[in-house]
Parts: structure tokens; sequence; C-alpha cells
């Protein structure tokens, strides 16, 4: 379980590989979703300790925190790497002067959209327009990488990147699972309404509007209905959006199920997406603008 614990804080989602000779992922994941770390044993008393204290953390809810990732790990199985996200930045220090200002003008727009009036007609969304190297990817691996102590207000509180190729980050069930997944880990008031959410359905998910309903819109809906909404509200974020379209931009799953089901959550709902400028890409920055 530490062993578990400690790929999950260092490496993510994406660094956890389980082994389950003679089960199946699923039937391992039934066991997983009833474990409690803090009745687990170890072989020796002190080890044990140690290893609860080091889950526990300086707050004392690391315990029920990971008790939370377990039942959501094997019920979402969420694309979400952080690696990813950290080589987004490392990547930037190859450039100079030129990508910090490109920073800095990004990240000026960015706090100027997030205090908008919830009456201004731009509001919902906010668009990242540039050309590759010009620093939108960074600025959202960093707004999404910030310490907890600095993310109030600030980061989005779900993101998910987009890659030409990787047809399971191009998938919209895919992108709702990891949104799920980052709230809760995000947003703690809606942790009890996610997992509660049973493997089963989630396995039986085809339809992106079934996948938005069951794991986005539903949750966010009773978060509204039993006033526990973030003061801050809630930010949803996607990266490199034009990554899905097809070929000639005729169909892009990722903009259809936005486009379609974002205006379906809750005024505090926001979207920020980056996208590039070509002309192929201009339909994704309209529909996300009307």
């Amino acid at each position: 379980m530490f062993e578990v614990w400690a790929t999950l804080q260092h490496r993510g989602v994406a660094g956890l590989h389980v082994l389950t000779p003679g089960f199946s992922l699923r039937e391992a994941g039934a066991v997983f979703a009833v474990c409690d770390v803090r009745q687990t044993g170890a072989r020796r008393a002190p080890d044990r300790s140690k290893m609860l204290e080091r889950i526990s953390g300086h707050a004392g809810v690391g315990q029920r925190d990971f008790n939370m990732d377990l039942r959501l790990l094997y019920t979402l199985w969420p694309i979400v790497d952080g690696r990813k996200l950290r080589h987004r930045l490392l990547e930037t220090w190859h450039f100079g002067s030129a990508m910090t200002r490109c920073m800095h003008r990004w990240m000026d727009a960015y706090i100027d959209w997030l205090n908008i009036s919830s009456s201004h007609p731009g509001y919902r969304a906010f668009v990242f327009v540039g050309p590759p190297g010009s620093a939108k990817s960074t600025v959202v691996a960093g707004l999404a990488t910030l310490p907890a102590a600095a993310r109030h207000g600030i980061a989005p509180h779900a993101c998910h990147m987009a890659t030409h190729g990787d047809c399971r980050s191009l998938s919209a069930i895919e992108m709702f699972k990891a949104f799920a997944w980052q709230l809760a880990h995000s947003v703690p008031e809606i942790q009890n309404y996610l997992v509660h959410i049973e493997a089963a359905k989630v396995d039986k998910l085809t339809s992106p509007d079934a996948a938005f309903t069951l794991l986005i819109r539903g949750p966010i809906s009773r978060l509204a209905r039993d006033a526990r909404v973030p003061p801050t509200g809630i930010i949803f974020c996607v990266d490199g959006l034009e990554e899905a379209d097809s070929p000639g931009g005729l169909e892009n799953p990722l903009l259809m199920c936005l486009r379609e089901m974002f205006p379906t959550l809750p005024m505090f709902c926001r979207l920020v997406a980056t996208v590039r400028p070509e002309p192929d890409c201009g339909h994704v920055v309209r529909s996300l603008r009307a």
C-alpha cells in the first residue's frame, strides 16, 4: 500500500503499474475500493507507524485522501500524467527572454479574465491563441503544477492535455474521467459525490453525453444544490484543443462536447483552452467564444 501511495505522489497515475496475477483489474479494483490504509499492517510495528505518518502529511488528512484515491483509481483509471506537465515546464529552459515575455503576457491576460464580472460576455471561456513556442502550454503546465498553497483562485481545478496521435487523450470520455479525478483532489467538497459512483457504470460508458452527466454534471449539480460551491468557482482547462481535429478540421470530438455540454453547467464553471492560430483551427476559437 505504501508503494502505491509513493508512486501516486511522485509519478502520478500514469506511473502506476499494478500486476494482479489470477485476477482481472476490475476484480482487484473491487478489493482496493474497500481498503482502508488505516487498517493495514506491516511486519514491524515501527515501520507501520512511520509509513502512516508519511501518508498522513502535516494536515493529517493524507490517509483519508489516499483511501479516496484507491476508490477512484479503479473506478476511473484516468489519464493524468504529471510528468508530461513537468516536461512542458522543463522544455522552456531552451528559450530566452522572448518566451519569458510571452509567458508574462499570457499570465496578465489570464489574471484579468479571472477578475472580470460574471455579466461580462467573455466570463465563461478564455482562449490562449498563439503559434507553437509562444508559451501557451507552458503557462497551463505552470498553473497546473502550482504548489497547493499558491493554487487558490488561480490554478485550474482540472486540466486535460490533448496530444495528436494519443487516442486516449483525444477521447471525450477519457477527458471527463481525468476531469473527475482532478476535481476530487482540487475541490474537496465534491469528493463524496464522486467516490460513490459505481465502477460498473463507468465501465459501460460509450457515450460522451452519458459520461459528462455521470462524472461532471451530476456531481457539480449536487454540489450547487447543497450550496458547497468553492468561492472562486471551478475552472476547467484543455490544452492543445486543435490536436483533436480530424484532417481538414471537419470534426473535433473534444470541441463538440465542450461546445454542446459545457454551457449546461452552472455559471460558476469556467473554461480555459489553448489553440494555435492556423486557419484550420479558426473554428475552435469561434465555437468557444460563441
